[in-house]
């Protein structure tokens, strides 16, 4: 066979070939095998008998070469089929051609030759049917080798529809034609290749899906600050202040003479300076008739921040509309375009608990209370019976028949349920009268709103998170 130590080594009980000894034993076989399938006559590709190309592969427990002799004998077999392949594949070419096989090595002292008459005569038969067996090709269509569905185990039937479900896209003539693949087995080693690829792609999908989208999903990214952390934000290089449960960065700020230093000299980063911006409580909530002098702050002392933020109706009489607004209409347009960070945020457990008068003094209890992720502070309001303060200008009295502007149904909501999340009693009470709906959500937007539920330590973030 002209083999040396580097293409087969022989063991006890078997011999290891490489893989060009191998593909030299096993394409002669394989095309010997798809002859006889074709119809083809034994005689027709060399005169050999299959068994004569399978007693290799037959005992594991008997020895490959037991001689010499056998050793020449194989070699000429193989070698004799081997010119009849040629034979048949060069077809017309080679017809008639005197073609002669070339004669085996030796593989030691005792080794014989190949009888080179014999090659020959073999060579010129395959030769002379070369014309039938290209004939008998062109008759006889491939048949394909079919699996032994007896055979097959469960999971591979599972396996080969999970593989055609993921192929079906691809024709097998196609993969015959375009791909060269004529073999069943052939094709579906190639299906399954493919589908070993749509999978590994799916998985990877899956992975970046769980790493990068599925946690924000579940936990959305929340731009929030509690009133703890504002505290240390309080610097010059990180100036941070809350107003009405909003969070501005105060860093390059200069509005009608006051800049960021003075707002730092004055200790105001990190702070709530919500009081510090009165509003005008009949512009906020836009319930007819209501009495534009009742406020939710007294009145500040002359020339004081407070002071100068304060344009309401009791210093702007003239204005029949309720005065003009200077925080909604100038100072909070201005903050929300160039200084937005986000907004305060509270915990739900410290909502609840507060609602409940745990950890205030003197058995207070606030009455807040959570709609659709939003809080809202009452706790005045409900104290006080009404809006806690009636301001009126120096010509005219601050007498009035009530304070109370809400609903009488959402203030028993808040007073009812402190601490706790309202949301569905209050779209239930609301169900039929959408404009009222949105007539009091505007009113507790602008007066009564202190922040958003912090969900940063909530189970789904921890999820997300871990």
């Amino acid at each position: 066979m002209g083999w040396d130590d580097s293409d087969m080594a022989i063991g006890k009980k078997k011999a290891f070939l490489s893989f060009g000894a191998w593909r030299q034993l096993e394409d002669p076989l394989r095309e010997r095998e798809r002859l006889l399938v074709c119809g083809i006559h034994e005689d027709t590709a060399g005169g050999m008998a299959p068994e004569d190309l399978q007693s290799v592969y037959e005992d594991d427990d008997a020895e490959l070469f037991p001689d010499d002799a056998a050793h020449d004998a194989d070699a000429a077999s193989l070698l004799e089929y081997s010119v009849a392949l040629q034979q048949h594949q060069l077809q017309a070419a080679m017809a008639g051609a005197n073609a002669h096989s070339p004669g085996s090595p030796g593989s030691g002292d005792d080794e014989k030759t190949i009888d080179d008459s014999q090659s020959a005569g073999r060579a010129s038969r395959a030769g002379e049917k070369d014309s039938d067996l290209k004939a008998a090709a062109e008759e006889t269509p491939v048949v394909e080798e079919e699996e032994d569905e007896a055979k097959m185990s469960r999971a591979r039937r599972y396996w080969l529809v999970l593989v055609w479900l993921l192929t079906w896209w691809v024709p097998s003539p196609c993969l015959s034609w375009c791909g060269k693949l004529q073999r069943r087995d052939q094709r579906i080693a190639w299906r399954e290749k493919v589908a070993l690829c749509a999978l590994i792609f799916f998985l990877c999908c899956v992975i970046i899906f769980w790493i990068a989208v599925l946690g924000l999903l579940i936990c959305p990214k929340q731009h929030v600050h509690t009133i703890e952390e504002m505290r240390g934000h309080n610097t010059a290089d990180d100036a941070l202040v809350a107003i009405r449960g909003e969070v501005f960065d105060i860093q390059g700020f200069n509005h009608m003479g006051v800049n960021s230093k003075y707002l730092v000299d004055n200790n105001y980063p990190g702070s709530d300076l919500s009081d510090k911006f009165p509003l005008q409580l009949s512009f906020v909530c836009p319930f007819p008739d209501l009495d534009p002098r009742l406020a939710l702050s007294p009145k500040p002392e002359p020339y004081s921040d407070t002071w100068l933020h304060d344009h309401r109706f009791w210093r702007h009489p003239e204005m029949v509309e309720g005065g003009y607004n200077y925080y909604q209409y100038r100072l909070m347009r201005i903050m929300r375009e160039n200084y937005y960070r986000g907004k305060l945020a509270t915990e739900p457990q410290r909502v609840e608990m507060e609602g409940k008068g745990v950890g205030l003094p003197n058995g207070m209890r606030r009455y807040w209370a959570i709609i659709n992720n939003e809080i809202f502070d009452l706790t005045e309001y409900i104290q006080r019976r009404g809006a806690p303060f009636v301001i009126a200008p120096d010509d005219r009295s601050n007498e009035t028949r009530s304070r109370m502007f809400l609903d009488d149904g959402v203030h028993n909501l808040f007073q009812m349920h402190p601490g706790q999340d309202i949301t569905d009693k209050w779209n239930r009470y609301f169900s039929r009268r959408p404009v009222a709906r949105r007539m009091h959500y505007q009113c507790l937007r602008g007066a009564f709103y202190v922040g958003v539920v912090d969900k940063r330590k909530s189970f789904q973030c921890y999820f997300a998170n871990y």
